[in-house]
C-alpha cells in the first residue's frame, strides 16, 4: 500500500478520494489538508510523511500549479497525481509542465483512480 498526502479544496471531493483509497486498497491517506500548504509547511509534511505519492486538487488553477512546483522542489522522485472538478483538457500541456505525474479527471472512479496510482508510480 502506498502512503500518499492529499491537499484537496472541497469537503466532496476529499471524501469522494478517501472513499477511493480505501476501496482500491493501493493507497493510504498519511495526511489530508483542506488547502495549499505554504512552501515551509510543506516541507515539514513532506519530511514527516515521506510520501510514495501526492494527489493534488486542481480546482484552483493557479494555486495548484504553484503547490505542484513546491512539492517538485521539495520532493523531486514524488509523484504528483491531480485531480479536480472543472478540469479543461486543454491544460495537460501545463500540468505536465508543473510535473504532474498522472491526472486523474472527472468523473471519478475507482477504474481511473486505480490507473492513475499505477501510472504514477511507474
Amino acid at each position: 500500500m502506498f502512503n500518499a498526502l492529499l491537499f484537496v479544496r472541497d469537503d466532496g471531493a476529499c471524501a469522494t478520494m478517501e472513499t477511493l483509497a480505501l476501496e482500491s486498497n493501493q493507497v493510504s491517506f498519511q495526511k489530508t489538508l483542506e488547502r495549499y500548504p505554504q512552501a515551509s509547511e510543506l516541507g515539514r509534511l513532506l519530511n514527516a510523511a515521506a510520501p510514495d505519492l501526492v494527489f493534488l486538487d486542481l480546482s484552483d488553477w493557479g494555486s495548484a500549479l504553484a503547490a505542484a512546483a513546491d512539492i517538485r522542489a521539495q520532493s523531486p522522485r514524488t509523484p504528483v497525481i491531480g485531480f479536480g472538478a472543472g478540469w479543461d483538457p486543454g491544460k495537460e500541456e501545463q500540468c505536465m509542465a508543473a510535473v504532474v505525474t498522472a491526472l486523474l479527471v472527472s468523473p471519478v472512479n475507482l477504474k481511473y483512480f486505480t490507473y492513475s496510482v499505477d501510472r504514477a508510480k511507474h
